[in-house]
């Protein structure tokens, strides 16, 4: 079994941990904790999925702040399952292409 904090030390850096924390103020520190931690589990599954998976906002909100910082989520897309960029949609986006989505 693989716990949180193996996930934590495998996928992020202090660098992405102070950030997270900064980002999401003035959430409580374990909050943000568990939050990075369910959106690692996210993505690993993601990673995994040839389908769209559900997620929460609180968990999307996490994947928006990690995208955003494009050199540390390409290094984070290397080492999940498969080491292949995760790209991010908005389900409106995706609409387009299925209107009865």
């Amino acid at each position: 079994m693989i716990s949180c904090e193996d996930l934590r030390n495998a996928f992020l850096s202090p660098q992405m941990i102070y950030y997270f924390h900064k980002k999401l103020a003035p959430l409580p520190s374990d909050v943000v904790d568990v939050r990075i931690d369910e959106a690692l589990k996210f993505l690993n599954l993601a990673a995994l999925s040839p389908g769209a998976i559900p997620v929460s906002k609180e968990i999307d909100d996490v994947w928006h702040y990690w995208v955003l910082e494009t050199a540390e989520y390409e290094t984070l897309c290397r080492k999940l399952p498969g080491g292949r960029f995760l790209h991010h949609s908005s389900n409106e986006y995706a609409e387009f292409h299925d209107p009865g989505a």
